[in-house]
């Protein structure tokens, strides 16, 4: 038979390790906040919860009217053309513009 016991910790070291944690208070909270909920959310930092900011602003393109392809077959183009109406019409500070279809 295999001796399973070679290397194994002493019932007296056992109970003075269980006394000297038990004895230091920051290790009765750990304890406690491990088995009362799970390990994630004991072990989140609340200060950098505190410390993250999600305020954030974002701004609308102007769009202008919605160019209509007709069935062309063309969307690609329209595509690309409306997002470079959008930095036209910021460039330009107007409120609608329109790219010609045969540019």
């Amino acid at each position: 038979m295999t001796d399973y016991s070679a290397g194994a910790i002493a019932l007296a070291t056992s109970d003075e390790l269980a006394a000297s944690f038990s004895a230091d208070r920051a290790n009765r909270v750990a304890r406690n906040a491990v088995t009362s909920m799970n390990v994630h959310a004991a072990a989140r930092d609340v200060s950098r919860m505190r410390a993250y900011h999600d305020t954030f602003r974002v701004s609308r393109l102007r769009t202008g009217k919605v160019t209509n392809q007709r069935h062309s077959g063309r969307c690609w183009m329209f595509s690309a053309f409306n997002v470079a109406r959008a930095a036209t019409m910021e460039l330009l500070d107007v409120d609608d513009f329109e790219f010609s279809q045969a540019f």
